[in-house]
């Protein structure tokens, strides 16, 4: 289940973000739900709102060190788990 919902995450992300460059232009912002959710293409260089901006290496360690330490969580966990390794595995894949 954990490894099926990394993958299943992953590429839809990369999915998404592939339709969203090919159809949309930068600033772009298409109502979903007006007036309360609006879909729009801007590039975040950085964590949650521009944080950072370009320390992409930082990035990258961060996320190393979380994805090992939710595969050793994982090892760990009792079978039949079933929400917790959906959980970790959202985590992970997104």
């Amino acid at each position: 289940m954990f490894v099926l919902t990394v993958i299943a995450v992953f590429l839809a992300d990369q999915f998404s973000k592939a339709i969203i460059r090919s159809l949309m232009y930068q600033g772009e912002s298409i109502p979903v739900l007006p007036p309360v959710f609006y879909l729009t293409y801007i590039l975040n260089p950085g964590a949650a709102f521009g944080i950072l901006a370009d320390q992409k290496i930082l990035f990258i360690v961060i996320a190393v060190l979380a994805i090992g330490g939710v595969l050793i969580g994982y090892r760990q966990l009792p079978p039949g788990r079933i929400l917790l390794q959906l959980g970790l595995g959202l985590a992970v894949g997104g």
